[in-house]
């Protein structure tokens, strides 16, 4: 652990996870106990995100809260796993927590998904919601026919995917993030290519409850199905997929394979929403991170 800060409540410090290995033990873990169901190899792709980013607040030396807070350059960040050990809610250490990571983040655009009955929460601390998103789930991903029309994710470089994210697909470079993303152990990443461009991408991700699809991005809705087909062709379990519902064709798509709702977020900001391209998000990379 980084050094501790003070908080407001008396006993409790603050301080942020200094490894990979903190990170899986306390953020990771702890939202696999709370059934948000995390990637099995996420930790070291989060971390390095930013790194600075990971807070654990602490009585004595027992983790009682964590949540992260990574930013993204100096315009926007994103906050998520957000948990307080049961025994030690209702405390205020949960909102010293936030409080501290709001102010590691400034005055950059913040966004967060949080579940739909804590929307409020977050209102008060100035977090506004956006629009909603649904947790759409393959049971049989053998039933599905595969494309055919998607290329490995390995054709592709890693500046071609930040150059795609720059163009209105993520609203902030994540070179750091895409670089681990893509080279994750148990991954299967699909890109659409025509010619020398790149008009779309998708991974699936083994996770502790069979996968999950994150991202899928693409320029046009039958790109993003021809994707998803491909992404998910062989998944041994149940696929998942957070659908954006700011964009009604990911909405459509994920109705049109049949894929019901299993779990709600709202997606919130503060200090206004990002300019991004909404219409070529199919699914959220990760509730986590953005």
């Amino acid at each position: 652990m980084r050094g501790p800060t003070l908080s407001r409540v008396p006993s409790f410090t603050i301080g942020r996870a200094s490894s990979t290995a903190e990170v899986a033990a306390v953020h990771v873990a702890w939202a696999a106990a709370e059934g948000w169901n995390p990637g099995l190899h996420d930790a070291a792709a989060f971390f390095g995100a930013d790194p600075e980013g990971w807070f654990v607040g602490k009585l004595g030396d027992r983790p009682v809260a964590a949540g992260s807070a990574v930013r993204y350059g100096e315009a926007f960040a994103f906050m998520g796993f957000y948990v307080v050990e049961p025994a030690f809610r209702g405390r205020g250490y949960g909102f010293e927590l936030t409080r501290a990571r709001l102010e590691h983040l400034g005055d950059r655009i913040t966004g967060a998904d949080g579940v739909v009955h804590n929307l409020e929460i977050y209102r008060r601390i100035g977090l506004e919601l956006a629009w909603l998103n649904a947790r759409r789930m393959l049971e049989y991903p053998a039933e599905v026919e595969a494309s055919r029309l998607t290329v490995p994710l390995d054709a592709v470089t890693t500046d071609a995917l930040v150059a795609y994210d720059r163009a209105g697909a993520f609203p902030a470079e994540r070179r750091t993030f895409l670089e681990a993303w893509r080279a994750m152990p148990e991954a299967v990443g699909r890109a659409v290519v025509e010619g020398e461009k790149l008009r779309g991408w998708g991974l699936r991700r083994r996770c502790r409850d069979g996968w999950k699809v994150g991202p899928l991005v693409a320029d046009e809705p039958e790109l993003a199905d021809a994707l998803f087909r491909d992404v998910v062709a062989d998944a041994d379990g149940p696929v998942t997929i957070d659908v954006p519902g700011v964009n009604p064709a990911a909405v459509r798509l994920a109705d049109r394979l049949g894929l019901p709702t299993v779990f709600e977020t709202g997606r919130v900001y503060r200090n206004g929403v990002p300019a991004i391209d909404a219409s070529r998000q199919y699914g959220i990379t990760s509730l986590e991170l953005g």
